[in-house]
């Protein structure tokens, strides 16, 4: 297989989050590069940056995390506490209805 094309990553991040993220970045970039190399042979070479715009940081209300875009935006990772949780809310809602209507009790 011929290697992938490099990909430009843009990571969105709450203001206040900046210096942890900055910090963090160069690891989990590196993280990210051994961990595709041993699970699909894959090498990548990312280019990925932290927005400079920062009128387009996160909002508070997301309570932390990131937002990562790639292929100008047409593909977007989010990874804030507001989504994860909006996610868990979903998958715990059958659970939440059998337990508040059990079937066959009536």
């Amino acid at each position: 297989l011929p290697p992938p094309p490099p990909t430009q990553v843009v990571i969105y991040c709450r203001t206040a989050d900046l210096p942890l993220v900055t910090k963090v970045l160069p690891s989990a970039v590196s993280d990210l590069k051994k961990i595709m190399k041993a699970a699909a042979g894959v090498d990548l070479s990312p280019s990925v940056t932290i927005n400079p715009d920062r009128s387009k940081d996160l909002s508070p209300s997301t309570h932390g995390g990131v937002v990562a875009t790639a292929n100008t935006g047409r593909v977007v990772l989010d990874n804030t506490l507001a989504q994860r949780l909006d996610l868990i809310y979903e998958e715990l809602l059958p659970a939440l209805r059998e337990t508040l209507f059990p079937m066959g009790q009536q």
